[in-house]
């Protein structure tokens, strides 16, 4: 027969390992929760940059890339650095709304891998009226900056 004293070990120690293991899942999920919102904040501002490029507004397709010289923008041409040359680059390449043609964004993968950085992977297909269309794939790094989740690395193909 146990000891009343080990029988007050045994349930403290039972209490402890149920109450460490709310703990965790209480923690996994407030941490799933922050998750999910940032997933679904950058599938959202995603969803903007297309309605922007749609609308013709490069500028303000601009607005979710990380507006500095650290920006990096990676594609067959090389890489390009910095939010004016992206933007420029952009200018050049769709001077009018009917170069830019119609923009549709597929989101194959949308995971937050630490508490500041969600990383996506994506298809882009531009419609056009006379011409072929023309698509690819995309990888993108978003990062919590003070002014909120802007794209820091752009690798596109």
């Amino acid at each position: 027969m146990k000891s009343s004293s080990s029988f007050i070990k045994s349930n403290i120690f039972n209490f402890l390992l149920v109450f460490m293991l709310v703990l965790t899942v209480i923690a996994c999920t407030a941490e799933n929760g922050k998750s999910k919102e940032a997933e679904v904040t950058v599938r959202k501002a995603m969803q903007e940059q297309m309605d922007s490029w749609n609308n013709g507004n490069i500028p303000e397709f601009m607005n979710y890339y990380w507006r500095s010289d650290s920006l990096k923008f990676v594609s067959k041409n090389g890489i390009s650095k910095g939010w004016e040359k992206v933007l420029n680059n952009y200018n050049k390449a769709y001077p009018t709304p009917e170069k830019m043609g119609v923009l549709f964004f597929d989101l194959k993968e949308v995971r937050q891998v630490s508490n500041d950085c969600v990383f996506v992977i994506g298809s882009w297909n531009l419609e056009y009226a006379e011409k072929p269309n023309v698509g690819g794939y995309f990888t993108l790094l978003w990062k919590l900056k003070p002014e909120g989740w802007r794209i820091v690395v752009d690798h596109t193909s």
